[in-house]
């Protein structure tokens, strides 16, 4: 089947000018899938005598939006 040139109203092609004109000049992927950051998860306490002793947990999450299906 030969491509056959389509015209589009004038409307239509000022709507796709004025789409092109909000985009970008370039593109950046910064969306860092992929990589974790480490993140605090909880706090452990004990007592050493009388002085109360502190540490934190820390875990390693996803960083970025993860979705699933």
């Amino acid at each position: 089947m030969a491509d056959v040139p389509v015209s589009l109203p004038p409307e239509a092609t000022n709507f796709i000018y004025g789409i092109t004109l909000l985009l970008p000049d370039f593109y950046v992927d910064e969306d860092h899938w992929g990589r974790t950051r480490r993140v605090q998860s909880g706090l452990n306490v004990r007592m050493d005598g009388l002085r109360l002793r502190t540490s934190r947990r820390w875990e390693n999450f996803n960083h970025g939006l993860w979705l699933t299906g």
